[in-house]
């Protein structure tokens, strides 16, 4: 399952479909908030759960509005009256995956044909997952033979952008004591090269080689946080191998100042060894 449907769904707006939804996505194992500005039914749904008539309660956490803090990643589905709300809206990232949501959505009769583009920087694993479970469905739905006539997939993906990608996939299966990532901490692309490292060993997200102040000492990007923050002893002594990749739009300029302070940082002259 990709990062983003491993993340809490965040629902603005508890009434009607918005409660429905949540608490059907809650008892099939999702994670589920439930944002809303309305005093009541919050402490309503707090106290006595989101119940479906006939079917059962779901106990599913309930942030008000003004204390809510929209995620980085995963859904955020915005039901009726609040999908056009600029109130809602300016809280909102450019990156946020949004779902409008409206009342008297049916997908016997609504969905009928289906396409899905994903954003130019996304992983590419993501969306396939997303395409995958969105074919999948209408082919259960209307049958393999009329897929086509039901399901479309378009690949918006930025070439260099995923070359990247592919490029990190394979490093990363290399030995490496640590990674560098490179680039403009608003970059998608970016982001994403330093949430793959992150997987896999550590990894800091620099915008120039500036950052890296000293041997013991690195300022680097969380995008978890938002904030610049420090590490100390980040480059360990003896031999070791460092990793480097940048965004896509990172200028070659900004990529070669990073290597060439590394081995400053090791006392080694850059010019000595072009020399030899």
């Amino acid at each position: 399952m990709p990062r983003l449907l491993n993340k809490p769904i965040h629902i603005v707006g508890i009434g009607g479909i918005g409660a429905v939804l949540g608490w059907a996505l809650a008892k099939e194992g999702y994670s589920v908030i439930l944002i809303d500005n309305h005093p009541g039914k919050i402490a309503e749904g707090r106290k006595d759960g989101i119940t479906v008539v006939g079917l059962g309660t779901q106990q599913i956490p309930i942030v008000a509005f003004d204390d809510w803090i929209p995620p980085d990643e995963g859904f955020i589905l915005l039901c009726t009256k609040t999908y056009d709300n600029p109130a809602v809206l300016a809280r909102l990232s450019d990156d946020a995956c949004l779902v409008p949501i409206q009342n008297g959505f049916d997908p016997e009769l609504h969905l009928k044909a289906v396409g899905v583009a994903n954003q130019t920087t996304m992983l590419r694993g993501e969306t396939e997952e997303v395409q995958r479970r969105f074919k999948a469905t209408m082919a259960q739905k209307h049958g393999a033979g009329k897929l086509d006539e039901h399901f479309r997939y378009f690949d918006t993906i930025c070439g260099a952008t995923q070359d990247r990608q592919d490029a990190l996939e394979k490093m990363l299966t290399q030995p490496m004591n640590l990674l560098i990532v490179v680039g403009g901490y608003n970059s998608s692309n970016t982001s994403h090269l330093a949430e793959m490292g992150e997987k896999v060993l550590p990894t800091y997200f620099i915008k120039n080689s500036k950052m890296m102040e000293s041997a013991s000492q690195i300022r680097h990007w969380n995008q978890h946080k938002h904030v610049e923050e420090s590490t100390f002893n980040w480059l360990p002594a003896g031999k070791i191998t460092v990793g480097i990749t940048a965004g896509a739009s990172c200028p070659n300029n900004l990529i070669e100042d990073t290597i060439r302070r590394l081995f400053e940082l090791r006392g080694i002259s850059v010019q000595s060894l072009l020399g030899n």
